[in-house]
């Protein structure tokens, strides 16, 4: 399995903004909230995520953040990719800056498709250059290549 076929390229921001951990969720929900029909209710969505993220951080380590959340407010899987070259502070369980953010949501009735590209996602990237070549990424077509070749 290839996360590209999760991860469009329209769902890839460049650059993320904010520089606290709601405000990145928040972010990455704005963003991708006019590209897809997938969302009932961003501010549902939004909270379910931060529940699911104060349970404990979704920060991985290794630069990396997967906040999801499971809830009936998106139709079916639904993934986003918040890149930022700087790195922000995310909580991350190894309180490195985070790089690389991927916001997932699905109900909670999808659990075969939402644990495979979890456990995917968790593999790809444990290679450092993959991570640092998404780093990089300048734009989403190159994010979306790297995450095609990928794997």
């Amino acid at each position: 399995m290839n996360i590209s076929k999760f991860l469009p390229k329209e769902h890839i921001k460049i650059g993320i903004e904010s520089d606290t951990k709601e405000g990145m969720i928040q972010e990455l929900i704005d963003f991708i909230l006019p590209k897809t029909n997938l969302i009932r209710n961003q501010k549902k969505l939004f909270r379910a995520i931060l529940e699911r993220e104060r349970k404990a951080s979704t920060g991985i380590g290794m630069g990396i953040a997967i906040p999801h959340g499971r809830t009936f407010e998106t139709r079916d899987f639904l993934m986003v990719l918040g890149i930022s070259a700087e790195g922000r502070d995310f909580q991350a369980l190894d309180n490195l800056p985070v790089h690389l953010i991927f916001l997932m949501s699905a109900p909670p009735d999808n659990d075969t498709k939402y644990l495979k590209v979890i456990r995917e996602l968790s593999a790809s990237l444990r290679d450092d250059a993959v991570r640092e070549s998404l780093i990089m990424a300048e734009n989403p077509d190159t994010a979306y290549f790297i995450l095609k070749n990928t794997g």
